[in-house]
């Protein structure tokens, strides 16, 4: 029972066992599975339920809590993190700026090797005319 005696069990149960049904469907997983991962079900320092109060109760308060946990962020955080986005946009600029120089670079390049085939090909067909009028 991993350290939960089996009516704290049966309670977690019946608290995500919205319809009734004696199984939890997916969604219900998926709201135990959240719960759980936020640390909503069993606070430190929270009493645990006696089964004092109604099921809608414990409801509002829990929704109530999720949604205060997920609109709430710490400014300091907040600004962290405003900064590290701001860096990386400067980084991103920096590198797509050094990208569109180095693809300059390789067009000015693949310019002067199609004039030096262009060069070459000339002076191939010169030769060849040259030697042809040699044995003419």
């Amino acid at each position: 029972n991993h350290g939960y005696s089996d009516p704290e069990i049966l309670s977690t149960f019946l608290k995500y066992d919205e319809d009734g049904d004696n199984n939890l469907d997916l969604v219900e997983q998926q709201q135990l599975a959240y719960e759980i991962e936020m640390g909503v079900i069993y606070k430190t320092g929270d009493p645990a339920d006696e089964g004092i109060g109604t099921d809608e109760d414990s409801k509002e308060n829990l929704s109530e809590t999720i949604r205060d946990e997920d609109n709430y962020v710490d400014p300091e955080d907040y600004n962290e993190l405003v900064q590290n986005v701001d860096l990386m946009e400067a980084t991103l600029i920096s590198i797509i700026t050094r990208i569109d120089e180095l693809l300059a670079s390789l067009e000015k390049i693949e310019i002067a090797k199609r004039e030096h085939r262009m060069q070459l090909s000339g002076i191939i067909k010169d030769m060849s005319q040259s030697i042809q009028c040699q044995y003419a």
